[in-house]
């Protein structure tokens, strides 16, 4: 007796959605969209235990995602990458101008308390924060964009003039933003 044996079918490859790392959430997700039913999936191509279709807190990298179905097929990958996260951080250092050039010069310290604004690029207020003891401020974990700082001199100060000198490391420059 001749037995014919039917070919199996493998699965197609899965679709996805992918939600790559933020400022905030350095790691992201992978998200099968399409049918699961009677699937499991492997962002590793060897453990197939997930049968959710969800992958989460993924470090930033390449991901082959495939589907296996109950007779052991595996599907065609799809590679998927999760991106990661470009953010950046503005700061600098208040001082005290005591010659009124504007520019900082060896011995002119650090201002604390004064209030920093960071603007976006609508002009609105997104953060502040206050210089600390020796005159640092920083807004750290920011999305890529255009950004302008501004300045409220606190009580008996008052601002210095901006750009000045050859050295932008070295000269009172909130560029694109305003000392008040």
């Amino acid at each position: 007796a001749t037995v014919a044996a039917a070919p199996k079918t493998p699965p197609a490859a899965p679709t996805v959605a992918v939600t790559n790392a933020t400022c905030t959430l350095p790691k992201g997700t992978i998200t099968v969209t399409s049918s699961k039913v009677g699937l499991s999936f492997s962002i590793d191509g060897i453990t197939y235990t997930n049968t959710t279709g969800l992958f989460t807190g993924l470090v930033p990298g390449v991901y082959p995602v495939t589907a296996k179905n109950a007779a052991g097929c595996v599907s065609p990958i799809k590679s998927v990458t999760i991106l990661p996260s470009t953010c950046s951080s503005i700061g600098d250092f208040v001082f005290a101008d005591a010659n009124g050039n504007g520019i900082q010069n060896s011995g002119e310290a650090g201002i604390s308390g004064v209030t920093v604004k960071l603007l976006n690029n609508s002009g609105a207020v997104v953060a502040t924060t206050t210089s600390g003891s020796k005159g640092a401020y920083k807004f750290s974990n920011l999305a890529a964009g255009n950004y302008a700082v501004t300045f409220t001199a606190p009580s008996g100060f008052a601002p210095t003039i901006s750009n000045a000198g050859a050295d932008d490391s070295k000269d009172s420059d909130p560029v694109g933003g305003t000392v008040t």
